[in-house]
């Protein structure tokens, strides 16, 4: 049978544990985009990963670099230019209030009276 020492030193030791996972969690939060991103990139790409490797018989570097240079050109480059066009359409908007609330307000009752 454990001693009580032993029981206080285990559940001081899961405590410590999970507190510190915690920290982690909240302290990566700002990053999880990126790992996202970055996890999404190798699921689009493992395939053609292995296909180049395993197949072909390339070098696992020269196969990475290709798939990189692949992934800049063919997937960042153009949703950084799309969302740069759409951030510089948005900047030119302006909105007034009162006639978004109302449009917004006229909606709600049209689908109230037709019971949608």
């Amino acid at each position: 049978m454990e001693s009580v020492r032993e029981q206080y030193w285990r559940y001081s030791l899961f405590v410590i544990i999970f507190g510190l996972g915690a920290v982690i969690c909240i302290e990566l939060s700002p990053y999880i985009g990126g790992l996202l991103g970055a996890m999404t990139i190798y699921v689009l790409l493992r395939g053609q990963m292995s296909y180049l490797t395993l197949r072909r018989g390339w070098r696992r570097a020269a196969a990475a670099a290709l798939l990189l240079a692949e992934a800049v050109v063919c997937f960042l480059i153009p949703l950084t230019l799309i969302v740069w066009l759409l951030v510089s359409r948005v900047q030119d908007l302006t909105l007034d209030q009162r006639s978004l609330v109302e449009s917004v307000r006229r909606v709600a009752e049209d689908t109230c009276e037709h019971g949608v």
